[in-house]
């Protein structure tokens, strides 16, 4: 008898309304001229409560029907394409990155999205316990306002356990779609559900989808079907009540139109408030589909320094600057005739002849036909940060010129001290030539002369038949052979000399010939730059007897600016003997490579000094990273930025302290020649070579 009246309330309270007017309008006909109307109100009225009675009924059980309909296809529907995207794939214990699970996630969020009419929808599966677990149930917006808000609305965790008896559900699990009519309530709220069974390959049942409707909805709309009958019976009792009921249609009507006059109003004062702000922060214009300028802000007045009088009815072109080439702008003009919105950085031309930078995105609105109809240009001022940037540039390439000229006075200093050793050779040689001549015994030969000469008339006497002439030919041939050994010794010092004087010569060629051709590219062997690198550390080499290996293939000559490259190896040469010097190793080895590395020439100069540790392996080419003590860190960075610039790279490995290092410059065979202009300072371009 409860869920009767419950049920009936609707009609039951508009039958007793009904009642109360019919009353009403009696009394007060009654004591007019239409006291017989009443009679024929009364008849018509029973009629129309009589039918409507049935009407109300049959309508709320149509839209019953009517919901469980769409709730089981839309089940049908849904637990189909779980199935095709391979829901029976996805195991209990899925990982929350799981892409197959990530997909299903997205399409049931793309479901609920597409169709209002779902409240949740969500994929269960039941565990050898018989327990029911949620495996897909996506983040849902039970409050429609766009957001993910509460942990109510938040994504299920898969495996979580759903212990909420539900007949439905059980018997999805047996293979029998159904929608349940009776309200179940869990965490999440009150719901109707219809369940379908997900089948795997074999059609056996591997899971269920469910599909929940708010409870308190369905009794909403089953209400309104019937209050859908109600209005028109009460429409028909409206005729009865004409004079009421216009009255209060009308102040109905009133209400409504003061209502929208209300939100227009509202709507009108926001897209005012958004203007305002629109103008308040950005540039816009406005232009028709030929470019043609329609509408400027204020702000696009003030930084052009156009009035709006003087940029309406022209194009942009008042404003060109000349720094973007006509590509850019046909690029710009392509994109956004084909209605794509385009977004870029624009240098303009003030009237009085300033430049100003803006960050543009230009927005095309499409007419009927898809045609552009007009444009929006929405500009920001990035002028301030344009210049920052120059500054930046400007500090760099500074910064690198110096790290340059660095570099070429520390390949001169090799040069130099090259040079003082060999002419500390050169300062040997001669004060021993000048010491065998002091001690010489040509003196000797003097007083033999002088003593012949005074026995030029008894010669032969002198020597058969005098004590001093007996020894003469004897003391000559020793004279002789000191003599002899005095000039072997003089010759080998002269020969030692001119070795010298012709090394200190081969030195200043080839420093002459690398400032000669300073950032000019030429075609040459590679392995005489290793060479030349090589001779330039030679001294040093020597006195700490690091033992030199080459290791050269064949490779083809590369076009390369000859004295970047040499003072890029000069850098890794002497870093790599510091090594040496560092680890206290009794062999000292440098092995220098030469290999073909596929389209590439590297060269790699390798160590058996102290390693370099993991921690410091990944910041060794950075600007003032350095591992020695008296480093200044800027000589691998400006050697790397160097090997960049020749359109190779410079690279680095060590198996940790103690194992050694190797680097590797790989530089393109046949390389373009960099554009560059020839710079015959000296020490240009030079660069750090200490790390």
């Amino acid at each position: 008898m409860t869920t009767w009246l419950a049920d009936q309330a609707q009609f039951l309270i508009f039958a007793g309304a009904c009642g109360a007017a019919f009353l009403g309008q009696y009394l007060w006909l009654h004591r007019g001229k239409e006291a017989r109307r009443p009679w024929l109100v009364w008849f018509l009225a029973s009629v129309i409560l009589v039918l409507g009675w049935g009407l109300a009924d049959g309508e709320a059980a149509r839209e019953r029907r009517s919901i469980q309909s769409r709730m089981e296809g839309f089940a049908r529907l849904y637990g189909a394409e779980m199935e095709q995207r391979g829901h029976g794939k996805l195991p209990a214990a899925a990982a929350a990155d799981d892409p197959l699970y990530l997909s299903l996630i997205a399409t049931e969020k793309t479901w609920l999205t597409l169709n209002p009419l779902v409240n949740d929808i969500y994929t269960m599966r039941k565990q050898p316990d018989g327990r029911n677990v949620l495996i897909v149930d996506s983040e849902t917006d039970y409050d429609r306002n766009g957001q993910y808000e509460g942990e109510r609305e938040q994504r299920t965790a898969v495996g979580e356990v759903y212990d909420v008896a539900d007949e439905g559900l059980e018997m999805a699990f047996r293979g029998e779609a159904n929608f349940v009519v009776e309200p179940v309530t869990d965490r999440w709220g009150t719901w109707v559900s219809a369940f379908v069974p997900l089948r795997d390959a074999a059609g056996q049942v591997e899971g269920v989808l469910g599909v929940d409707f708010d409870a308190q909805e369905f009794a909403r709309d089953i209400a309104a079907a019937k209050l859908r009958v109600i209005a028109l019976l009460a429409l028909a009792a409206a005729v009865l009540f004409a004079s009421s009921s216009l009255n209060a249609i009308s102040r109905r009507q009133m209400a409504e139109r003061k209502q929208s006059e209300k939100k227009a109003r509202a709507l009108t004062r926001e897209v005012f408030d958004q203007k305002a702000a629109l103008d308040a922060h950005a540039i816009v214009a406005v232009t028709d589909p030929q470019g043609k300028i329609t509408f400027v802000n204020d702000r696009f007045c003030a930084i052009s320094k156009y009035t709006r009088e003087e940029l309406l009815g022209q194009d942009h072109r008042i404003i060109n600057s000349g720094h973007h080439p006509r590509e850019f702008f046909r690029e710009l003009w392509t994109t956004i005739a084909r209605g794509r919105v385009w977004h870029g950085e624009i240098k303009n031309r003030a009237k009085d002849g300033s430049y100003y930078w803006v960050n543009a995105t230009i927005v095309p609105f499409l007419n009927d036909a898809g045609k552009p109809r007009q444009y929006v240009a929405i500009r920001a001022d990035i002028t301030e940060r344009k210049q920052a940037e120059a500054e930046l540039e400007k500090a760099h390439r500074e910064l690198l010129e110096t790290s340059r000229l660095a570099g070429m006075a520390e390949v001169a200093t090799n040069v130099l001290h090259n040079v003082g050793n060999v002419l500390n050779s050169v300062n040997v040689s001669a004060t021993l030539i000048a010491d065998r001549l002091k001690l010489s015994k040509v003196s000797d030969l003097n007083r033999v002369v002088a003593l012949l000469d005074a026995h030029a008339t008894d010669l032969g006497a002198f020597i058969s038949q005098d004590a001093q002439g007996k020894n003469l030919p004897a003391f000559l041939r020793q004279l002789n052979q000191r003599l002899a050994e005095e000039q072997r010794g003089t010759i080998a010092e002269l020969e030692s000399l001119r070795e010298n004087i012709d090394h200190i010569k081969g030195i200043v060629v080839m420093q002459q010939s690398y400032a000669k051709v300073s950032g000019v590219s030429e075609v040459l062997k590679l392995t005489d730059l290793v060479e030349d690198s090589l001779r330039i550390n030679a001294d040093a080499l020597s006195r700490q007897e690091v033992r030199i290996v080459r290791e050269y293939e064949e490779v083809p000559a590369s076009n390369v600016e000859k004295h970047t490259v040499l003072q890029i190896l000069v850098n890794l040469i002497r870093n790599a003997k510091h090594a040496c010097d560092d680890g206290d190793m009794a062999d000292k080895q440098m092995t220098l490579r030469v290999a073909h590395g596929g389209g590439t020439v590297k060269i790699s100069v390798i160590d058996n000094g102290v390693g370099i540790p993991p921690e410091s392996l990944n910041r060794i080419f950075n600007y003032g990273f350095t591992t020695r003590n008296d480093g200044h860190g800027y000589g691998l960075h400006s050697s790397a930025n160097a090997a960049r610039e020749l359109g190779g790279s410079l690279t680095a490995h060590s198996d940790g302290p103690g194992c050694g290092a190797t680097f590797t410059l790989e530089l393109p065979i046949n390389a373009q020649e960099p554009a560059r202009t020839v710079d015959n300072r000296p020490g240009a371009p030079g660069f750090a070579t200490h790390s």
